[in-house]
């Protein structure tokens, strides 16, 4: 059974260099909001964005973010140097560019310079919030979701940094799912977390919105299988129970964080329940599409 996991596992990860990942979700209303950046209609942008709800809003974000023509976000700058939107914006960018470098793989295979270019980009994006953040705003819940992204990767040693960052977003939302998950990551044994974390985690964890606690077992489950290595009947047979559960009940279609469960879904039924492999794939293609 291991080594067919392992199997299945190494043709999951080696299989995402061929896979085109997609902020926006094909979501109009996100589509939408490109389109009028790319027209530099700037003020639309601000008050769509500022009109979002949560996960919308951080869709919006890494959507911007995911733009790679640079000089229309330095242009909103220029015209308006404290638009935190804007700001946010470029964080974002640099986030992503960061992570495109450095690639899905282990840190040892990853290049010197590759990695260099890597954290170059992530300290230039926690340079832009860390100074936004001298202002409280209703943006302060995205500062620190992209702040988690970055302090897993390049403070992974500095826990507290992790800890306080999250406690201040639970101060604003306490629940925010891309919050949690951003969170999750960070105390992840691969980067660098200890059991201690996640049992502190886990004693807390809120149980509503329901998928909330799905997208958190779901990263979970995963890392048990990929990083953690488990392999044993009872944990196989939990795994598959909660796939079960979640492909009868299904989860909340209003919510754009759903396609990051269907994305953790479909690695995991790949892995131990083929047969829902094909209908998350189908759910987390419009964000994630792996078989072009």
């Amino acid at each position: 059974m291991l080594k067919q996991i392992f199997k299945l596992i190494k043709n999951l990860i080696f299989g995402y260099a061929e896979h085109t990942k997609y902020e926006h979700c094909h979501d109009p209303k996100l589509l939408a909001l490109i389109e009028d950046f790319k027209d530099c209609n700037f003020k639309k942008v601000e008050e769509l964005i500022t009109s979002f709800s949560s996960d919308y809003r951080e869709f919006a974000f890494t959507s911007l973010g995911e733009v790679d023509d640079t000089s229309i976000v330095q242009k909103w700058i220029t015209q308006e140097p404290h638009n935190e939107i804007a700001k946010l914006i470029l964080a974002n960018h640099k986030v992503l560019q960061g992570w495109a470098i450095r690639g899905n793989g282990t840190a040892s295979s990853v290049s010197n310079e590759d990695m260099q270019k890597f954290k170059s980009y992530l300290n230039e994006a926690k340079d832009i919030l860390m100074e936004l953040k001298k202002d409280s705003t209703q943006f302060d819940i995205n500062k620190d979701i992209c702040l988690l992204t970055i302090f897993k990767a390049i403070d992974l040693e500095d826990r507290d940094i992790i800890h306080q960052t999250f406690e201040h977003g639970l101060s604003i939302d306490a629940n925010h799912i891309g919050l949690h998950t951003a969170y999750f990551i960070a105390i992840s044994e691969k980067w660098g977390g200890t059991r201690e974390e996640l049992d502190n985690y886990f004693a807390q964890i809120p149980q509503e919105p329901k998928m909330l606690a799905q997208s958190i077992m779901a990263i979970y489950y995963w890392d048990l299988i990929r990083v953690y290595q488990i392999d044993d009947d009872d944990t196989e047979n939990e795994i598959k129970d909660f796939i079960l559960n979640i492909g009868s009940e299904g989860v909340d279609e209003n919510n754009l964080y759903r396609y990051q469960l269907y994305l953790h879904l479909y690695w995991l039924s790949s892995v131990l329940l083929d047969s829902f492999a094909d209908k998350f794939y189908n759910l987390v293609k419009p964000y994630w599409d792996d078989k072009q």
